[in-house]
C-alpha cells in the first residue's frame, strides 16, 4: 500500500512477522567471523551465554523494523531509527509489529514523520520499542 501522507495518530500496520532459524543463519553467513555468532545459531552456545535459546542478533532488528515500514508503504525513505530492547527476541516465534505517527515536522518544505513502533510476541510481551523518522518520496 502506498500512502501519500499520514496524519498525527495514524496507525501503520499491524503486520505479523517471523524470523526463522534460516533467516538468522543467512544473516550471519555474510559475516566473516562466524564463531562469535554461534549463540545465534546454536542452543548449546546460547545457553553458555545465559540465553534460554538461540536468539535474533540485535542488528538484525533494524532489518525487521525497516522491512515493516517499507512493507506498509513502499514510498517511505527512512532517515533515522532508534531502538530500545525490552526483551530478547527468540527465533521462530510470531511477532506483531505496529506503528503510530507521533509527530510531523516540516523542514525545507519536506514533511518528516515520526513513528513509534512496537514489536510484541505472541504472549503480548513488548520486545522492542522503536522510533523512526521518515519521509515519503
Amino acid at each position: 500500500m502506498a500512502q501519500n501522507e499520514y496524519n498525527l495518530g495514524d496507525q501503520i500496520g499491524p503486520i505479523n512477522y517471523m524470523i526463522s532459524e534460516k533467516d538468522v543463519s543467512d544473516f550471519i553467513s555474510i559475516n566473516e567471523s562466524r564463531d562469535s555468532f554461534k549463540r545465534f545459531t546454536s542452543k548449546k552456545h546460547a545457553e553458555t551465554e545465559k540465553f534460554p535459546i538461540s536468539i535474533v542478533p540485535g542488528n538484525m532488528h533494524l532489518i525487521v523494523l525497516s522491512d515493516f515500514l517499507i512493507s506498509c508503504n513502499d514510498n517511505i525513505v527512512i532517515k533515522k531509527m532508534d531502538m530500545i530492547f525490552r526483551h530478547i527476541m527468540k527465533q521462530n516465534i510470531q511477532l506483531y509489529i505496529t506503528g503510530f505517527i507521533t509527530n510531523l515536522l516540516i523542514e525545507d518544505n519536506i514533511k518528516t514523520y515520526e513513528c513509534d513502533i512496537t514489536v510484541k510476541n505472541d504472549e503480548n510481551i513488548t520486545l522492542i520499542i522503536a522510533n523512526s523518522k521518515f519521509i515519503i518520496k
